[in-house]
């Protein structure tokens, strides 16, 4: 009577969700070991579990399937056992519970629910085909219970996770009764491609979202109709595999998917890739649509930083009007470093060189002279000394091509000024060393477009000197013949006198 009022109290608590006080009062029937002792084992158990003491569970089951082989709570030791490996990871122990819970139990729900823990198990250990085939089995002899539907899942969770969507869907629609929607199909193949990538294998999944797009969009006249629900994802994570495998023509094409369908989402990483491709390219056209296009949208200062100074670089290429624009922007922005200030006032002096506002040339020049950087600081020195050249300053001119030539290495602007220095010497009616001036530019100069300009200058030179010669000639030539006549007369007035 003790034994069974232990019992009693025992269910009581235990109906009363009082598990440790129920586990309590089991061990206490345990203890007298007199009848029902694989009752209050497993039922001690099932409190230790939902307390939470897992070893003291352990112990309980481990006892019962020792002791009590015969117990009607036999199977469902050695099923609680499989579990409680299997949460724990410790697949084999697992795997050998289920097993001896297919070989002894004729229970149809412990079998079904241990055909589904191997196969969960076989899955996460990669082996494939033995989980396939334990869902299989559930799929074809428990079609009518809650079992068959988990099985769908774990098998359609295989088939996606290996990108065999075309599996799956065939495995369902050859048995009766069930077919998959276009829907479904969407789904599972745009979730087999993003696994792969999320795995981070990228070549996988480029395939599978290029077999997704494939699938569910459609091209008619030159026009895509898309019928998928995440072809627009698809072509963005498409993009990033390309990127990812180091493919960056294939991952543009993909990202200017993203951009003439206008998604929202992904538009901005789109336009920020394809920018900065172009602009690699130095396809300046192409990349200035970009940046033009990040400049209106930029979610941060940073990138919209790059699309003003990208824009003021690739305009420079293409239209001084807009890089003189953009020229200006870079100057407003906040801390700039001597090669942007260098560049944007050199651009800027150009193009107020065209308009002739010569005044804010020279202010624009004088700054780059002061920051005195490669390239930029050459081109300054040269141009106003040929601001100088035009206000008749030759001597200052003279000079300053001199010491352009002594301070930078611009092989290009050094030639020019020595072009200059010839017209400085021509203005001084010194053709020999405007002359020679010019010689050592074609000698030693590589580019073809001072060359040419120093050749066609020579060439005047020549022809002044020509023409300079005929005058000097035809002046010789007339004192001769006055000479001559005078000996004529003189010989004839001698005859006369003779005579």
């Amino acid at each position: 009577m003790l034994n069974d009022a232990f019992l009693r109290i025992a269910d009581c608590f235990y109906m009363q969700n009082e598990f440790l006080l129920s586990q309590k009062y089991y061990e206490k029937s345990i203890k007298l070991n007199l009848f029902d002792v694989d009752y209050a084992l497993y039922n001690r158990s099932l409190c230790l579990s939902l307390v939470n003491q897992k070893p003291k569970k352990l112990k309980m089951l481990k006892r019962l399937v020792k002791d009590f082989s015969n117990s009607p709570y036999y199977d469902n030791a050695l099923f609680d056992l499989a579990n409680h490996f299997k949460n724990n990871n410790d697949f084999q122990l697992a795997i050998s519970y289920y097993d001896s819970v297919l070989k002894n139990s004729s229970d149809l729900s412990l079998r079904a629910e241990s055909y589904l823990g191997r196969g969960i198990i076989n899955f996460n250990n990669n082996k494939t085909d033995k989980a396939i085939d334990d869902y299989t089995f559930v799929i074809e002899n428990f079609s009518k219970t809650k079992y068959f539907k988990q099985a769908l899942l774990g098998i359609q969770s295989i088939y996606v996770a290996n990108a065999q969507v075309d599996k799956y869907v065939d495995l369902i629609n050859s048995l009766p009764n069930l077919n998959v929607k276009k829907s479904e199909i969407d789904s599972l193949s745009y979730n087999a491609a993003f696994i792969k990538f999320s795995e981070g294998k990228y070549t996988y999944s480029r395939d599978n979202f290029i077999k997704y797009l494939n699938d569910f969009s459609k091209i008619h006249n030159s026009t895509v109709e898309n019928d998928g629900v995440f072809v627009n994802q698809a072509n963005y994570f498409l993009a990033e595999s390309y990127r990812r495998i180091s493919d960056s023509s294939n991952a543009f094409l993909y990202y200017e998917n993203i951009i003439k369908s206008n998604t929202k989402e992904y538009l901005e990483v789109a336009l920020i890739f394809c920018a900065r491709y172009k602009y690699k390219l130095k396809e300046y056209s192409s990349s200035n649509l970009y940046y033009l296009a990040i400049e209106a949208i930029a979610s941060s200062n940073s990138l919209r930083r790059e699309a003003i100074i990208r824009l003021m670089y690739g305009f420079n290429f293409l239209e001084n009007n807009s890089a003189f624009v953009y020229a200006q922007k870079v100057l407003s922005l906040d801390k700039n470093d001597n090669w942007l200030i260098s560049i944007a006032n050199t651009i800027i002096a150009r193009e107020e060189f065209l308009r002739g506002n010569y005044l804010k040339v020279r202010t624009n020049y004088k700054t780059v002279l002061d920051i005195n950087l490669g390239s930029e600081a050459a081109e300054a020195k040269y141009m106003l000394s040929y601001l100088t050249f035009l206000d008749n300053d030759l001597e200052l001119a003279e000079k300053m091509i001199f010491e352009l030539a002594e301070n930078y290495s611009n092989d290009y602007f050094i030639a020019k000024a020595f072009i200059l220095l010839s017209d400085i010497y021509f203005e001084k009616n010194d053709l020999f060393q405007a002359k020679a001036t010019l010689e050592s530019v074609i000698d030693n100069h590589n580019g073809s477009e001072l060359r040419l300009l120093a050749q066609k200058k020579r060439e005047k030179i020549l022809e002044k000197e020509i023409a300079l010669n005929s005058v000097s000639e035809k002046s010789t030539n007339e004192y001769l013949d006055l000479n001559l006549d005078y000996e004529v007369i003189f010989e004839e007035e001698s005859e006369n006198e003779e005579y």
